[in-house]
């Protein structure tokens, strides 16, 4: 049995930068009788939260509900109406939205100022677009798939600005790019797509055409993870989907084959090295 890991596997720096400051709070002596809060759940991973959990860090999803705490905010962003709170209630936060997402925020505010309206590729109940739409104003068009563009009424008489979800796949991204070209629009064009998430989409394409079987990894309630099974599932039938090695029935396979490993953005290290030794 040959077993392969794709590159690029597992957390990203912004979810690895989030871990590394809450865990550090944890063990911060001076924080002993301070509580500590996530405003939603820190990462899209239950072993994490359920661990988070177990330490004490607890899970607002209305920061009126912070009992004078620190709450920590996540990578995925949060819109402009939640840090207006922060600051007028005066809570203490520490902020891990991710570099890439900020970049995101900023390019909506500025493009909203000058009078442009937002387009956001991604999908509609994701954290990180519900951050981003807060900074695009009302007016922003959100798009998921290429078949919603034939509903959204363009008005060529406006000026457009257009994002995409950090963790978007781009094959999607650029299938739906290519029918807003032709539609004419006065538009400015932002590939926001992380480096990295293109890296893994791509590492994992590559692997996916080259096995007998993929196995993601990654928690079932995470964008990104679904997207990368996505990809692997068009090029391998025997694609499975597994938040740990536990949900592996691992009498399925013969000793001759050969089988890719991958990992979502919100997989900790220890959760794929655990399922590569194993199979292995």
């Amino acid at each position: 049995m040959e077993v392969t890991l794709a590159a690029y596997a597992g957390v990203c720096s912004g979810v690895a930068r989030a871990l590394k400051t809450v865990y550090g709070e944890i063990a911060n002596e001076k924080n002993e009788n301070k509580k500590l809060y996530t405003f939603g759940p820190l990462i899209h991973n239950k072993e994490v939260v359920r661990d988070l959990q177990s330490k004490g860090v607890e899970i607002l999803n209305d920061i009126s509900e912070n009992q004078d705490g620190t709450i920590i905010l996540r990578s995925h962003g949060v819109p402009p109406i939640v840090y207006e709170k922060l600051e007028n209630w005066n809570i203490n936060y520490i902020d891990c939205t991710c570099k890439d997402v900020k970049k995101i925020h900023h390019i909506a505010a500025e493009n909203k100022k000058e009078g442009r309206q937002i387009i956001i590729i991604g999908s509609k109940t994701h954290p990180e677009v519900m951050g981003i739409s807060g900074f695009a104003g009302d007016d922003a068009i959100i798009i998921e798939d290429e078949s919603e563009l034939g509903l959204i009424s363009f008005d060529s008489s406006k000026k457009y600005a257009l994002v995409v979800q950090t963790t978007f796949v781009f094959d999607k991204f650029e299938k739906i790019l290519e029918v807003i070209k032709k539609l004419g629009l006065e538009l400015k064009i932002y590939d926001t797509i992380c480096n990295a998430t293109t890296k893994r989409q791509q590492a994992a394409e590559e692997l996916s055409k080259k096995v007998d079987y993929m196995i993601v990894v990654g928690d079932k309630s995470s964008s990104n993870t679904a997207k990368l099974y996505e990809i692997c599932k068009r090029n391998c039938t025997n694609s499975v989907l597994i938040e740990t090695i536990k949900d592996l029935q691992l009498n399925i396979f013969n000793k001759g084959v050969k089988i890719g490993i991958t990992a979502g953005a919100s997989t900790p290290p220890d959760i794929i090295k655990e399922a590569f030794i194993t199979m292995s």
